[in-house]
């Protein structure tokens, strides 16, 4: 079992059991399969459609196959079903034990670990940086729409359209936690795909690596 510790250092009741950190070890990217009666008429449809594709003369023996097959995810299927609704309550057991201690699931710098800490201290980590008074969101996408306006050399009036954000929003900061470091400082990861130069950047970025042959 891991503990859950105060900030004090002191261990508190609520633990992290051997069933919950299997879960947390499957990763932030692991999700449980859907009941099989969510997905079985669109699994059925696409097999036959893929088995059409075939040369006529191999379409009744990968028929045969697929209804093998089929009847296999079909027979295992209540197997499936107990073991997402168990999953699903141990990700509810783990979610309340999180809010109960007031922390969070953060990643590892190196690799796919998942890192417990206590949200205080994430917010510590991630806002120790200097705040604008202003979002600059909307004077950024004034600029980059007058700039692109007298782009011509770069760019089309069709691109142009395309280069402009409908919706732009400030980037989203996030923070991998580097464990092997004294004090565990932060590596800061930037979501910046609706900032007002995303798409701009990307263009740019393209017309630089043709023209120098990177």
């Amino acid at each position: 079992m891991h503990t859950i510790l105060h900030q004090d250092g002191q261990p508190n009741k609520h633990k992290i059991l051997a069933e919950e950190l299997a879960i947390l070890n499957n990763g932030l990217q692991y999700s449980i399969e859907k009941p099989l009666e969510k997905y079985w008429t669109n699994l059925i449809m696409e097999t036959e459609q893929a088995i059409r594709m075939l040369d006529i003369k191999m379409q009744a023996p990968f028929r045969i196959l697929a209804t093998r097959k089929l009847k296999q995810i079909s027979a295992s299927n209540n197997h499936h079903n107990v073991m997402a609704k168990r999953q699903t309550y141990i990700l509810k057991n783990i979610n309340s034990k999180l809010e109960t201690e007031n922390a969070m699931v953060a990643k590892d710098d190196k690799g796919k670990t998942c890192v417990i800490i206590y949200t205080d201290k994430y917010n510590k980590k991630v806002h120790n940086f200097q705040k604008l008074q202003k979002d600059p969101t909307d004077k950024y996408q004034k600029l980059i729409t007058k700039t692109l306006q007298h782009s011509d050399l770069i760019t089309n009036k069709k691109q142009k359209k395309y280069l402009t954000q409908k919706k732009p929003q400030t980037p989203d900061l996030r923070a991998q936690i580097k464990l092997h470091k004294t004090g565990q400082p932060i590596r800061p990861v930037v979501n910046d795909r609706n900032a007002p130069a995303y798409k701009i950047s990307k263009l740019l970025v393209n017309k630089l690596i043709n023209l120098l042959n990177l």
